[in-house]
């Protein structure tokens, strides 16, 4: 549960709390992303999926049980169904008035955060794009306005 806590806290955490700053750039300061992370065999952490909350660095639970298999029926990538857990980093359109694109260069920083935290934590990661957003929210039960963008399966090398 350390190594899945420092992960996510890369990806959006929190990281100057005065001014409420994150650690992956945001343009203007507008925190387009939502992440949300799969558990299936984690320590510490019962099956489910999460969504997470940068301010008090914590997790809401969205669903029980391993939601794997749910998301491996619509994107059929092995590294989900190998993987103890997995994010999904969604973008939220409508907080990006002035440039929807916006959201896609956020998810970009928070999944390359996501890449450099894995590798000094010696886990394993990949960036899964290929998918239709559409299918996973369906899968997922993901909110309307959220915009899945990456998936990001984890585990030990």
């Amino acid at each position: 549960m350390v190594e899945v806590s420092q992960i996510l806290w890369s990806a959006q955490g929190v990281s100057e709390p005065t001014k409420g700053l994150r650690t992956a750039p945001s343009p203007r300061g507008a925190y387009l992303l939502q992440v949300y992370l799969i558990a299936g065999n984690v320590t510490g952490l019962p099956a489910g999926l999460y969504s997470y909350q940068p301010k008090g660095h914590g997790l809401m639970k969205v669903a029980e049980g391993d939601k794997k298999g749910d998301l491996f029926k619509v994107v059929a990538q092995p590294a989900i169904n190998s993987a103890p857990a997995a994010l999904i980093i969604a973008g939220i359109p409508e907080r990006s008035t002035a440039n929807p694109a916006w959201i896609y260069l956020e998810a970009g920083h928070a999944a390359e955060n996501v890449y450099l935290q894995a590798a000094s934590l010696r886990l394993g990661t990949v960036s899964i794009a290929g998918f239709k957003p559409e299918d996973v929210k369906r899968a997922l039960a993901l909110p309307e306005k959220e915009q899945p963008i990456y998936i990001m399966p984890l585990g030990k090398k």
